[in-house]
């Protein structure tokens, strides 16, 4: 009896006795970062604190964190959660993942190593002592405050003295050239950043080995002059700067030369020209001829007169400005088959039922206005199709101004400037896509050109853009017949092919020659004439020239015209 009740209590006080389980820690949701990226320098340390979350955003406190790098090559972490950023040798920065993890949860961030900084240069060696010719590699040597040896580091190598030895942007020392007893020294210097090493290369001196005369071959007209250039070199190929050169010739009845190499054309003939520098002698054979042209090539050029019957002055002037054009442009074009066409759009009364091979110009010397006002007009007829290149060509004069020129000597330079607007100077630079910055600042974009503008004339900052253009900003009566068409008178001044004429020796430059292989000719540049820009045209000042011809307008093309002759106007 005593029992069952026992058990029947137990049963009915079960219930009440039962305790629930205990509740356990509030799960981690979340491991967030106050930002979600770290860039640290190389070596740099930085301590970072994850954020541990329950839900709603609660922060939970105290829990318990683990840390791993996913790349501990580029930033190791320890149980704290400091950050520490190797030693990156390389020039980029390099990147890793922190990882932080809480329970079941992660959250990562972004570590950015930045490179190493050099903290110095060695050259491995304080001197050099080369001989002349030698070419020596340097071999520099990067390394941080700790002692990395970077890599991949840029570095810019200079000579105190490129007459004695240079140094190319990877390091190789060349030696210069010089003459006298005595061995010089320069410093080549290696720079990173704010860092640097030198070494001391001393050069023995050299003696002329040979003398190169340039050109070798030149052609000049009587009373005209032209430039020869000497250029000693050492055994080794080495141009040898400063070198004492005297010049002597052969016939002073043909040609005289001046001791800076100047020769002037005295009568018709052949003369050798000397150099002699250290013992040794470079030649160049001159000849004087009517037009100072070489040979021409396989690009003929035919004048026609229709109409009027030009002074032999006249004729001689056509004849020489053909020869010269012809020996500049060298290589043939595709001839053209006209068959009984009716030109008189290009010149009254003339019909074409022939091959044209190179370039056909009709020519007319005729009264139009008297002295002084219209001079003529000249241009291309009809481009060829395939390459947009002159054909058929067009010059018209007032007999009186061309008299007036035989008189002040500028006829020459009149009638080969108005020739090169025939063969295309300013009258197809747009046709051939070469005219930029109409309007505004205009340039002939033509590459070859505007390398010889660089190398020869203006330089860099003011040609990298393309050759100068006429744009009549400052000139008083400069307009339509100049401007677009033209070099730019305030940059080139006695150029052949500015707007404006100076007198009879208006050089036609390399640049010129150059645009002609721009617009497609094959060219010989050494047939150009001497050239100088005195004083430099950035301090020129745009005012109207004074006493010189005014040229006028070039005429643009009416057509093209295929193979067979057929033409296809041009819209204008």
């Amino acid at each position: 009896m005593k029992r069952s009740a026992f058990l029947i209590l137990l049963a009915a006080a079960g219930p009440l006795a039962s305790c629930s389980e205990p509740a356990g820690p509030e799960p981690v949701v979340a491991v967030t970062f106050v930002s979600a990226s770290l860039t640290l320098p190389s070596g740099a340390q930085q301590t970072v604190s994850a954020i541990t979350e329950g839900k709603g955003g609660k922060l939970l406190e105290g829990r318990r964190i683990t840390w791993s790098s996913a790349d501990s090559t580029v930033a190791r972490v320890d149980s704290t959660g400091k950050v520490t950023a190797r030693f990156i040798t390389t020039p980029a920065n390099r990147e890793t993942t922190i990882t932080a993890t809480s329970g079941a949860q992660s959250g990562t961030f972004n570590v950015v190593v930045e490179p190493s900084i050099a903290a110095s240069v060695d050259l491995g060696t304080d001197a050099l002592s080369l001989a002349h010719g030698a070419v020596q590699p340097l071999t520099a040597t990067i390394r941080d405050a700790a002692n990395n040896v970077l890599t991949g580091r840029v570095i810019e190598f200079s000579s105190r003295d490129t007459t004695i030895a240079l140094v190319s942007t990877n390091g190789i020392i060349s030696t210069g050239a010089f003459l006298g007893v005595s061995s010089r020294d320069t410093r080549i210097v290696a720079s990173v950043g704010l860092v640097r090493d030198s070494v001391v290369v001393t050069v023995a001196p050299t003696t002329v080995a040979s003398v190169i005369v340039t050109p070798t071959n030149p052609f000049l007209k009587v009373a005209r002059t032209r430039r020869l250039r000497a250029t000693p070199l050492s055994p080794a190929g080495i141009v040898i700067p400063g070198a004492t050169v005297s010049w002597f010739t052969s016939d002073a009845n043909i040609a005289t030369v001046s001791s800076s190499g100047l020769v002037s054309g005295i009568a018709l003939g052949d003369a050798s020209i000397a150099a002699v520098a250290g013992g040794l002698t470079g030649n160049a054979a001159i000849t004087v001829n009517q037009c100072g042209n070489a040979p021409v090539g396989d690009y003929p050029i035919e004048v026609r007169f229709t109409a009027g019957t030009p002074s032999v002055a006249v004729a001689q002037a056509f004849s020489c400005a053909a020869a010269r054009m012809m020996a500049v442009i060298r290589d043939p074009l595709s001839p053209v088959l006209y068959t009984n066409l009716n030109a008189g759009a290009c010149a009254t009364g003339v019909t074409l039922d022939e091959t044209v091979t190179g370039l056909l110009i009709f020519a007319t010397v005729e009264p139009i206005d008297g002295p002084g006002k219209i001079l003529g007009s000249a241009g291309p007829c009809y481009l060829r199709a395939d390459g947009n290149l002159p054909n058929v060509g067009r010059m018209r004069f007032d007999v009186a101004d061309l008299e007036n020129m035989i008189t002040n000597g500028t006829l020459g330079v009149v009638i080969m400037h108005e020739m090169l607007h025939v063969i295309g100077v300013g009258t197809i630079w747009s046709n051939k896509g070469l005219l930029n910055g109409v309007g505004s600042n205009p340039r002939f974009l033509g590459p070859l050109a505007r390398v010889a503008c660089i190398d020869d004339h203006l330089g860099i900052a003011f040609c990298s853009e393309g050759v100068h253009v006429e744009d009549c900003i400052g000139i008083t009566g400069c307009g339509a017949g100049t401007i677009n068409a033209h070099w730019r008178e305030s940059s080139f001044d006695t150029e052949l092919m500015t707007g404006y004429i100076d007198g009879a020796a208006s050089p036609f430059s390399r640049m010129t020659i150059q645009s002609l292989a721009d617009l497609g000719y094959g060219v010989d540049p050494l047939q150009s004439d001497d050239y100088a820009l005195t004083p430099p045209p950035w301090v020129m000042l745009r005012t109207a020239p004074g006493d010189v011809i005014k040229m006028p307008a070039p005429m643009m093309p009416i057509g093209r015209v295929d193979r067979w002759g057929r033409v296809t106007p041009i819209p204008r």
